[in-house]
C-alpha cells in the first residue's frame, strides 16, 4: 500500500491522519497516511525517503516548513516566493516538489466567512511558516497594515523583511502599482503596553482651534498612556485574546473632556486617571486627542 506521511515536531496530537485516511477511503484510494514524529537532525533523510516508489508524497509542520526547501527539487513559484512549503508531491520523474497550500486555503476561508481583507489592519501571532503563507496571502489580499507579534522579534522582522523585498520593486512599488502594506514587527518586551498584554497602536490624530491647537496630540505622542493607566484598568477585561482600547481627550479655555472606552463601553475608573493626567490644558483654542490601541493577550508558556 503506498504512503503519505505527516513530518513535523511534535505531530502526536495532530487529527491529519483520522482526516486523511478517511477522505482516502471515501475517494478509493489505496494510501494510508501517518504522522511520523521528525527531529531537525532527522529531517533531511525523512526526507530523502519520500524518494522510495512507495511514498506518495507528505505534508510538513512545524518547525520544518522553512528548512525542507532546500531538500527538495523544486519548488512551485508560491512557496518559492512564501519561503515555505508544507506539502511535497512527486512529478512525473520522480522528483520532489514543494507546495504551498496555506495561504490560498486561508483566503478562501476568508472569503467563506464573509470578509474581505482589503483595505483592512491584520494581526499575525507568530512568525512561523504558517505565519509566512498568511503574510504574503494578505498582503497580496491588499490589506492597509499588516502587524506580526512574535516571541523572538528579530524573526518578526525577518518575515516583514522578506515580504516586502518579494512584493515591491526597485521603486517600492507592487505589482500594481501601489503602496504595499505598512509593516509592523512587535515582540515581547512591550513599554507601551499593559502587563500580559501586547499593544497595537493605531496612532494619534485629533484636531484643534488656536495657537495650542496640536498640543494635546504632541504630548499624546511623547508620552505612552497605557503604563499610566494600567492600575484603573486591572481587571477591567472580560473577553480574552483581543481587547479594544479608545482614548480621546483634550478640551481648553476652561472645558475639558476625557474618555476612555474599552470593548465600546465607558470605563469610568481608567476615564478619571486619564483626566488626571497632565496634558496641556490650552488657555485660548482647543486641542484634542484620539488614540486607539488593540491589545493582544500575550502567550504564557
Amino acid at each position: 500500500m503506498r504512503k503519505l506521511i505527516l513530518i513535523g515536531d511534535p505531530v502526536a496530537h495532530s487529527r491529519s491522519p483520522e482526516m486523511q485516511n478517511a477522505a482516502l477511503t471515501h475517494l478509493g484510494v489505496e494510501a494510508r497516511y501517518e504522522a511520523v514524529q521528525t527531529s531537525a537532525a532527522e529531517l533531511a533523510e525523512r526526507v530523502a525517503a519520500l524518494r522510495a516508489p512507495e511514498y506518495l508524497g507528505a505534508n510538513v509542520t512545524l518547525p520544518h516548513k522553512q528548512a525542507v526547501l532546500p531538500l527538495l527539487d523544486e519548488l512551485e513559484p508560491q512557496a518559492a516566493q512564501i519561503g515555505a512549503a508544507n506539502t511535497i508531491y512527486k512529478g512525473d520523474d520522480g522528483r520532489l516538489i514543494g507546495a504551498n497550500t496555506d495561504a490560498p486555503a486561508l483566503i478562501a476561508d476568508l472569503a467563506e466567512a464573509g470578509f474581505d481583507p482589503a483595505g483592512r489592519s491584520a494581526v499575525l501571532l507568530g512568525a512561523s511558516g504558517a505565519a509566512r503563507a498568511a503574510a504574503f496571502a494578505l498582503a497580496d489580499a491588499g490589506v492597509s497594515t499588516l502587524v506580526v507579534l512574535n516571541r523572538t522579534p528579530e524573526r518578526a522582522e525577518a518575515l516583514l523583511a522578506d515580504l516586502l523585498l518579494a512584493i515591491t520593486d526597485e521603486q517600492g512599488f507592487t505589482a500594481t502599482g501601489g503602496r504595499p502594506p505598512t509593516l509592523v514587527a512587535l515582540g515581547p518586551d512591550d513599554p507601551d503596553g499593559l502587563p500580559g498584554w501586547h499593544a497595537i497602536h493605531s496612532g494619534i490624530n485629533g484636531w484643534g482651534v488656536g495657537d495650542e491647537y496640536d498640543a494635546v496630540q504632541m504630548w499624546a505622542a511623547r508620552h505612552p498612556l497605557l503604563p499610566r493607566l494600567a492600575p484603573a484598568l486591572e481587571g477591567a477585561f472580560d473577553r480574552e485574546y483581543l481587547v479594544g482600547i479608545k482614548l480621546i481627550f483634550g478640551g481648553g479655555e476652561g472645558s475639558e473632556v476625557a474618555e476612555v472606552r474599552v470593548g465600546g463601553i465607558r470605563h469610568e475608573a481608567a476615564s478619571r486617571a486619564l483626566a488626571a493626567l497632565d496634558w496641556p490644558r490650552p488657555r485660548s483654542g482647543f486641542s484634542y486627542a484620539r488614540a486607539f490601541a488593540l491589545l493582544v493577550q500575550r502567550h504564557q508558556d
